[in-house]
Order: C-alpha cells, then sequence, then structure tokens
C-alpha cells in the first residue's frame, strides 16, 4: 500500500527592496505584513525591473525550490528551514504557467554551497530559489535569493526581518514576488491561489509546519510527535482543514508501519479525515487520506471512487498518485500501477520515491530484470536508501538467490520490525533455521514491549516452511485486519503457500480485494 513518502512495511504525502516602494506594493497588494521591515542591502531596481535576461524574455517556466539553511543550527527551528519552502512550493505548483519541482525531489539538494548551475540541470530547471533562515526567541530573518541558472544572474532578492507571528504573510509575499520575477502570467485563479491560506493564525500554521517537518522524518518517535503538532493546530485553529489531513496521514502511518494496532488508531483517523473534507472538499490530499483510510478499511470501492476524485481535483498530487498506484498494484493491478507511476516520472523524474516504487512494482509484475535495473537506477539517486536495499534483496530472494538476499536484508533499513520481517523471512528461505528463530524471538520480545502484527509472524514462518504455523498467525492478523494481509497478492514473499488450500479461503474472507 502507499504510503504518503517512504513505503511501508506493506507499502499501504527550496537578495531587495526599497523601504518606499515596499509600502506601496503591499497596499496594492493588502498583504497584512505591517509588522515586518523591508531592508535594502542592494540595487533592488536594476534587479528586479531591468527587462533583460531570460525571466524578461519569457524563457523561465520553471522553479526549483531549495530548502532553506538554518544558519543558527537551532534544531527547534529546524522545521522552519523545511517547512517555509515547502509552503512556498504548494502555492508555486498551483500556477498553470509555471512547472515547479516537487518537494520530494528538490528537497534532496540541501548542501548550502552546492553548484545551483548543476542542480538546475539535474532538476530541468531555469530557476531556483535559495535561502537562509534565522530565528531567535521570536525574531525572525529570512534572506532569499531567485537565480536564472542558465545565466547565473540574480532575479530577485530580499532580505525579510519580523517576528514568528509574520510566517504566512511572509510566505504569501515571497511566492508573489518569484510569480512577478519570472514575469508569470496569473490568471484571476492563480491570484487566489497565491494569496490562499489554510489558517490565519500564526500559532496554528507553525504547529501546522512543525507536523509536516516531523512525519516526513519516517521514524515511531516523529510520527507520535507530528500527532501533537497537529492536534496543537487544531486547538489554535478548528477550522484548519490541512491540519486534519496532516492528523488522518500521522494516525495511519502509525498502524501501517506496525507502530500503533488498527483498531486502535482507524476511529480516529476518520474523524479528522471526515472533519477535513468537511472544512474543504477541494482539498485533493483529504480525499486521498480518506481513499487510505478506505483501504485499511477494507472498503475497496470507496477507496477508489475518493482516489480518483483526488487526481480529479488534483492530477499533480504526486503522492497522492503513487497511493492509487500502490492500490492498484495491491489488488493485483500491478501493470495498471506500473503506468500509474511512469505518469509520476514523466514529470518529476528525480523523483527518489517513484523510482524506488516503479522498482518494486516491476519486481511485483515478475520483471525481474527491469526491476533489478532501476533499482541501481533508482540507488544513484539515493545511495544510501534503505528501503532500496530492501527491495533489492526481494528481487534477489524471487530469483532464488537467498544468501544475497540475505545480505541486502541484513542492512540497517531504518524501522527494527520491518527489518527482521524480511530477514526472518529471508534466514528461513535460505536453510538458516536458527537464525530465522532467533528473529521471531526477537519479535516476540518486541511484542512484549509494544504492538507487533501478527502478520510479520506469520510472514517469518513462510520463509521457515512452517505452513501450520503461518496460516495460524495468518488467521490472528486476520482477527485484527493486519496491514499485512492486504499485500497477499502483491507480495511474492507469500508465493510458498499460495497453492495451499487454504491461502484461496483466506483471501475469499479478504473483503478489500476486488473482483479481477
Amino acid at each position: 500500500m502507499s504510503s504518503p513518502s517512504a513505503a511501508s512495511p506493506v507499502a499501504p504525502v527550496r537578495r531587495l527592496i526599497g523601504r518606499r516602494r515596499a509600502a506601496l506594493w503591499l497596499a496594492a497588494a493588502a498583504v497584512p505584513l505591517a509588522a515586518l521591515v523591508w531592508l535594502n542591502p542592494g540595487d533592488w531596481q536594476s534587479r528586479f525591473l531591468a527587462p533583460s535576461g531570460s525571466a524578461a524574455s519569457g524563457n523561465i517556466d520553471s522553479l526549483a525550490v531549495l530548502p532553506f539553511v538554518n544558519i543558527t543550527g537551532d534544531e527547534d527551528t529546524e522545521y522552519l528551514s523545511d517547512g517555509i519552502p515547502a509552503s512556498i512550493i504548494d502555492r508555486l505548483s498551483k500556477l498553470s504557467a509555471l512547472r515547479v519541482v516537487p518537494r520530494s525531489t528538490a528537497f534532496h539538494f540541501r548542501e548550502p554551497d552546492q553548484d545551483l548551475a548543476d542542480v538546475g540541470r539535474q532538476l530541468q530547471v531555469n530557476a531556483i530559489l535559495t535561502g537562509q533562515v534565522r530565528a531567535h526567541n521570536e525574531t525572525l530573518v529570512i534572506r532569499v535569493e531567485l537565480v536564472d541558472v542558465g545565466t547565473d544572474r540574480q532575479l530577485w532578492g530580499e532580505r525579510l526581518t519580523g517576528t514568528m507571528d509574520d510566517i504566512l504573510a511572509t510566505e504569501e509575499l515571497i511566492a508573489t514576488r518569484v510569480s512577478e520575477s519570472l514575469r508569470v502570467e496569473l490568471s484571476g485563479e492563480d491570484r487566489a491561489h497565491l494569496a490562499r491560506r489554510g489558517t490565519s493564525s500564526s500559532e496554528a500554521h507553525r504547529h501546522y509546519l512543525k507536523g509536516r517537518y516531523q512525519i516526513e522524518k519516517r521514524t515511531e518517535e516523529d510520527v507520535r510527535k507530528a500527532v501533537e503538532s497537529f492536534t496543537e493546530a487544531i486547538e489554535e485553529d478548528p477550522g484548519f482543514a490541512l491540519a486534519y489531513w496532516g492528523l488522518t496521514e500521522s494516525w495511519l502511518l502509525l498502524s501501517d508501519w506496525g507502530w500503533e494496532p488498527l483498531e486502535k488508531v482507524l476511529p480516529k483517523a476518520r474523524l479528522a479525515a471526515e472533519q477535513a473534507l468537511a472544512l474543504d472538499e477541494s482539498l485533493a490530499e483529504a480525499h486521498g487520506a480518506l481513499a487510505f483510510l478506505n483501504e485499511y478499511e477494507w472498503d475497496a470501492v470507496t477507496a477508489e471512487r475518493e482516489y480518483r476524485r483526488a487526481l480529479e481535483l488534483d492530477p499533480g498530487a504526486a503522492d497522492v498518485r503513487i497511493q492509487w498506484a500502490w492500490f492498484l498494484a495491491l489488488q493485483g493491478r500491478a501493470e495498471e500501477a506500473i503506468a500509474e507511476v511512469r505518469i509520476t516520472l514523466d514529470t518529476d523524474p528525480l523523483s527518489v520515491r517513484a523510482n524506488r516504487t516503479l522498482a518494486l512494482f516491476l519486481h511485483g509484475a515478475r520483471r525481474y530484470k527491469e526491476a533489478m535495473e532501476q533499482v541501481q537506477n533508482s540507488l544513484e539517486l539515493d545511495p544510501y536508501g534503505a528501503l532500496l536495499h530492501r527491495y533489492k534483496g526481494q528481487i534477489l530472494a524471487a530469483q532464488g538467490r537467498f544468501d544475497e538476499a540475505v545480505a541486502e536484508f541484513e542492512r540497517p533499513i531504518g524501522d527494527a520490525q520491518l527489518r527482521l520481517k524480511y530477514l526472518g523471512w529471508a534466514y528461513g528461505r535460505a536453510g538458516k533455521v536458527e537464525e530465522a528463530q532467533a528473529v521471531l524471538d526477537e519479535l516476540d520480545e518486541l511484542s512484549r514491549e509494544g504492538y507487533v502484527s501478527p502478520g510479520i509472524f506469520a510472514f517469518v514462518f513462510v520463509g521457515l516452511g512452517d505452513n501450520d504455523r503461518a496460516f495460524e498467525w495468518l488467521e490472528r492478523a486476520l482477527a485484527v485486519r493486519s496491514p499485512e494481509l492486504l499485500a497477499l497478492k502483491q507480495e511474492q514473499e507469500w508465493d510458498p503457500i499460495r497453492e495451499d488450500p487454504r491461502f484461496a479461503d483466506l483471501i475469499s474472507r479478504i473483503s478489500y480485494f476486488t473482483e479481477e
């Protein structure tokens, strides 16, 4: 299944204006930035108004917004260096005349002194926006620079000084300045997108940015923190639809990655998803979250309808499209899933998530040579990608190369339960019974400390060839609707029991699967 970013266990969403001119612009645009002070460190007129360069000639139609540099080095404010540019990306990506590199790809370019011309070539963009953030107590200083990477010419730059309460207005200002500097032709709808705010509460927005930063880190501790951050955002502004969407995603990830039982998170996730859509029915991500939720409730028909609605509202919602592709793969519709991932890659060829997902789907379609080539290509984009080594191990195992697969699964791949799941299975298939039993013992110990899905135990027993114990644990998994069950059609690791009559019977009792 899909997860908004990394694949889950079952794989079920970056230098200047004069004070007087700024005041005139602010009055015309009615942007509430009275608390900000605009400083002029350079010749703004020659940089911003001069009718030269590719921006003036209308050649710039693509942009990357890189993560900002947190020059204070304070981890407590690190979320701003990701959150502010991410919000700017969200605004600018809605402009019809401008192609904006998605956050998931642009944020891989974090080095502060990197060659922007080289980054531009890799991302295939004409312009790049970079920035620095300094936050101390309630004071906020942001310096941004927009560069034409073809000519190495600064198109616009600005230093903004204000307070933490000015973040929302600053994001809006930067997005507008960028569109003006690139001479982007704006429709009325485009202008509305630039000015649109999910909340008028600066405090709620700060909690939301912190939640998005935490959820992207994809550790149990950080996802639990994200739940707290989104909850605090909602407490500040109960009408903040995006915060409810973030809360939905956080709850689902806690179950998707095996950190909480499904029965505990589903009611909370559904309440948040329904509230998000009640507040903003046009929010594509909320429809995607509701679709994901319906997958967990084994309502595949409603899930498919919600995915299609989400992509109708926003065809460029890459995370939702990847989730939709996972849905298709889990339903056994491998070729359709591959086609959907390729749609994402057509517009974002450097997307690590899309590239690695394609590798796994090619494996699911039993196209092993293509799958391994795709893994190798993806490792060039993400050399230390833990999930890619897991996928490589799965492909090797499918070819009967179990010792090589074990070597891949023995690598640290993030979550302990996920690593043990595949490692224990591979040990069993490689005939390393004692090692597989040691994994089962470790899982048993983990289950005494916290939640471990019964489906993980079943998975390891399949590797050991102990079919009776595997089906015993699958029945336990069925009783609690373990996420592993949704991957029964897609994951080849279940092949050793696929011909057992008990397997077909189990599939028939899982209402998630639709008729092929």
